[in-house]
């Protein structure tokens, strides 16, 4: 499975409107898909996506239309239950309590 946090959200909301380093930024990656079509190579194993409410650098509004195509394949495979997306109160940053309280779940 994967966790992923805060660092998932539209290009669009995301890369393409902050200024923000090049360590992230692909030309011409979103002519071809998102970060939704992304995270849809993850299917049909556990994924689970953390995002701040705050989050000025990948905004959990994006986030949520990226779990929306995710959720398609999910669907397909008929793990609707294998996905998750947390909205933690804060902006943009490593959310450890809630990825070690997934993580404990799916493991036990």
């Amino acid at each position: 499975g994967s966790v992923i946090v805060s660092a998932i959200s539209r290009f669009c909301d995301s890369i393409g409107a902050v200024p923000h380093c090049a360590c992230n930024y692909v030309p011409k990656i979103a002519e071809y898909f998102d970060m939704g079509e992304l995270c849809q190579l993850i299917a049909p194993r556990n994924l689970l996506i953390v995002s701040g409410d705050e989050d000025k650098i990948f905004p959990a509004s994006g986030a949520r239309i990226c779990i929306e195509k995710t959720s398609l394949a999910y669907e397909a495979y008929s793990a609707k239950g294998k996905i998750s997306h947390i909205i933690a109160s804060g902006g943009h940053r490593f959310y450890s309590d809630e990825v070690w309280e997934y993580i404990d779940r799916i493991l036990n």
